[in-house]
């Protein structure tokens, strides 16, 4: 009923737009926008079947996106949990997630959504924006084209390549403040360069941001009781910086030949934890000098927190293009790629050896160190013709990934039964894990698109998918039990088909309607330790299974495209339908350790709607809004879900509001007024807060005021404009009853920051 009811309001809106159209004939003002999603070339986003946002560079520019955060509420029906802007286990469990359409296991779970660097699929990046062509957000499974992990869509950043024979440069400079936090300072510059007449040219990037924190400490010596006269020890603590570099070759040495090498590196770093204690205040973190009874006999530090937290993310991306034209309607493509990231962090564990039953650690400090090696290879070949055209591809994946974890006992080892209720001896470490992941991953695709006139063209697309894993697994110290390895293998396969029909009723209308199928593979079940082992058996387990299987997922789509008022208005709307079977989802053991299973099923179901308007040549506005209904259907005792519940991290509506209005200032001057809104809906998040396991629903105000003349702009904005705290991730630390002084933590979006920007660019 629901996704009658919007079929019918799109479709109500469409024929205003045609009336309408019939009273207006205006001069057309929508630039027509390109993609290449279908892996076919560029195309029209209008004659596109498929649900697609594509961001170009000038919108980008026009609301001042920098990173994800700025962009992903622009597009309808897709979520986030973000613990860090450095990421989290590679962002493999509970770093950053992205969700589309509700398709989310939860921060346990394998990811569902593709996140591509130009034709590179990556581990989920916040690569920054600049000198980036647009942002492509593929709604519904992409299993055909862009594989694995694409159950609920893909989002590809699509860098601007040389250009040959011309000479061009742009300067971006940007410095703020944000009134309950520190300064912040945005450099970027590109330049252009022709190296040899219609064969060669260079094209370079570089980029560096530093954004002051806005988190501070409290000094606390006592027990928690309200957070009125604490003085602040460490201002401004999550200090953030970021730095990196793009180098991309252009060599066409014939007229059918083109060969891209590039090079793509950033860094982030953050000091302290991007994240505070409602309960202690606002934007508040608590110094926790002397939670439970210290009977440590090292002394106690004051003033700060007692480890100095550190988090840093980098990633190397080297990737090779080349494209042959065969002939005039067949040509070749590969994409080779080599991406290494390296992911480390140094956490303050005091409260949680409080929280573990022990007592307060003054040097309780607990180490990671992710790292990923990946190399991929896919071979396209295209052709194009007036009645049939086709893609056919090969794609390879070989990644390395290793895991270490350390937590040292360096202030513990005088620990006794009697002094600590637990004797951890003269061990060095409470715990220590080790993991090494193979995946060698092989795919072959293709799709072919048959249009037997003007009005019809129906396509077909198949992938075949084989997948094998291995792991070692190494868990020792007082938390494990002792020492613990294992060593697990997994594979399997999988087939993807697509069907797809769209009609073109006229030139400016398009409908269309698919099914298709998404996946993600198994792998090999993680190590659980002897210390969970009455966990297990509340779950009639003995011991978790050596392996999870593959989930599948099967969507039902329809939906409409079209441009009214002489291409003045475009209005495009989708309704879904997905059923997923075998999810698979993490299992959590109360013993802090857990497990993929396959557990359960869900719905989702929802539509949504894009548009952009032109109401005249001064005034432009373009706006989304999505609805998801995305719940389980099967009860899982393994999990805690009911038939009926909401799948995690999904927000049931989402909108953006973006506009921009134009007019002169003086002989060759411009200035617009500019203002975007963006609003989610709450999130269900089982660490949410007691009670009320959510995340509060929010929306975020943009205004800008630029002016333009000739090669240079200068705009001055604010982002945050309401100063709203919206969460991107909460975590359960509270024990009321026991333990008043742990709070829950939150990380949110930054406050309220005012800025201005200066834009330079100048060339042929």
């Amino acid at each position: 009923m629901k996704i009658i009811f919007a079929s019918f309001v799109a479709v109500l809106m469409i024929a205003f737009g045609a009336i309408f159209n019939t009273a207006v004939a205006q001069d057309s003002m929508i630039e027509e926008i390109v993609v290449t999603a279908s892996k076919r070339g560029e195309q029209n986003l209008q004659d596109m079947p498929m649900a697609i946002t594509a961001l170009t560079e000038a919108k980008l520019e026009i609301i001042g996106a920098d990173d994800m955060l700025d962009y992903l509420g622009l597009a309808p029906g897709i979520s986030y949990r973000l613990v860090s802007a450095t990421g989290s286990r590679d962002d493999i469990r509970g770093g950053r997630r992205l969700n589309i359409r509700g398709i989310e296991s939860g921060p346990d779970g394998i990811p569902t959504t593709a996140f591509y660097l130009d034709d590179t699929p990556v581990p989920v990046m916040d690569p920054k924006l600049f000198d980036v062509a647009r942002v492509e957000v593929l709604r519904g499974p992409q299993g055909t084209l862009y594989g694995a992990n694409s159950m609920g869509g893909t989002v590809r950043i699509v860098t601007n390549k040389p250009e040959i024979n011309r000479f061009n440069y742009k300067i971006d400079s940007t410095v703020g403040f944000t009134p309950e936090g520190g300064e912040i300072a945005h450099f970027n510059g590109m330049l252009n360069v022709p190296v040899i007449e219609d064969k060669l040219a260079l094209r370079g990037v570089l980029f560096n941001r530093t954004e002051g924190g806005f988190i501070d400490i409290v000094e606390d010596p006592e027990f928690y009781t309200d957070a009125v006269g604490h003085s602040r020890s460490n201002l401004d603590q999550n200090d953030e910086l970021a730095y990196g570099a793009r180098v991309a070759l252009r060599w066409t040495p014939t007229d059918k030949l083109t060969i891209t090498p590039s090079v793509f590196y950033q860094n982030i770093e953050i000091d302290g934890t991007p994240e505070y204690e409602p309960q202690i205040g606002d934007l508040l973190h608590r110094d926790c000098h002397s939670c439970g009874a210290d009977v440590s006999p090292a002394p106690q530090p004051t003033g700060e927190k007692r480890i100095a937290e550190r988090q840093t993310n980098d990633f190397y991306l080297y990737s090779l293009e080349i494209g042959y034209d065969i002939n005039d309607n067949m040509s070749l493509s590969s994409a080779t790629s080599i991406f290494n990231s390296k992911m480390w962090s140094v956490d303050d564990f005091s409260k949680g050896f409080v929280r573990w039953g022990l007592p307060s650690d003054p040097y309780g400090v607990g180490l990671q160190d992710i790292r990923t090696d990946r190399f991929t290879q896919e071979i396209r070949i295209t052709s194009s013709g007036d009645k049939i055209s086709w893609i056919a591809g090969l794609f390879y994946m070989d990644e390395h990934r290793d895991f270490f974890q350390d937590l040292p006992n360096t202030g513990h080892q005088w620990c006794t039964v009697d002094l600590c209720g637990a004797d951890l001896g003269l061990t060095d470490s409470l715990f220590t894990g080790v993991e090494k992941h193979d995946d060698k991953s092989t795919a072959v695709f293709g799709e072919v698109t048959y249009a037997p006139n003007e009005q019809w063209e129906i396509t077909a697309g198949l992938r075949y998918f084989t997948d094998d894993q291995k792991q070692h697994i190494e868990f020792d110290g007082f938390f494990n039990g002792g020492y613990a390895l294992v060593e697990g293998v997994a594979s399997g396969d999988s087939f993807s088909p697509k069907l797809q029909a769209a009609y073109h009723p006229t030139e400016d209308t398009m409908f269309y309607g698919l099914v298709a199928k998404g996946f993600r593979p198994g792998g090999p079940t993680n190590l659980i330790p002897t210390t969970c082992n009455d966990d297990l058996l509340l779950l009639g387990l003995s011991e978790p299974k050596s392996q999870y299987d593959s989930d599948t997922l099967w969507n039902y789509e329809g939906g409409v495209k079209t441009s009214l008022m002489n291409d003045r208005l475009t209005v495009n709307a989708t309704a879904f339908f997905m059923d997923w079977t075998d999810l698979q989802n993490g299992v959590r053991l109360s013993c802090g350790f857990g497990f993929v299973g396959n557990v359960g099923a869900a719905e989702s179901m929802g539509a949504e709607i894009e548009f952009s308007a032109y109401p005249s040549e001064n005034l432009n506005f373009s706006g989304s809004f999505g609805y998801t209904d995305a719940t389980y259907t099967e009860d899982s005792e393994e999990t805690g879900v009911t038939a009926g519940q909401r799948i995690v991290n999904t927000p049931r509506m989402t909108a953006s509001l973006l506009g921009q209005y134009l007019f002169p200032v003086a002989d060759g001057y411009q200035g617009y007024i500019q203002g975007n809104y963006q609003w989610t809906d709450d999130i269900y998040d089982p660490d949410a807060g007691r009670g009320i396991p959510t995340r509060d629903a929010f929306g975020t105000v943009g205004l800008r005021f630029g002016v333009q003349h000739e090669n240079w702009e200068v705009v001055v904005f604010v982002d945050n404009l309401t100063d709203e705290r919206g969460m991107l991730f909460y975590s359960i630390n509270q024990y009321p009853d026991t333990l008043p002084f742990i709070a829950d933590t939150v990380g949110v979006i930054r406050p309220r920051t005012y800025g201005i920007t200066l834009r330079w660019n100048g060339g042929d």
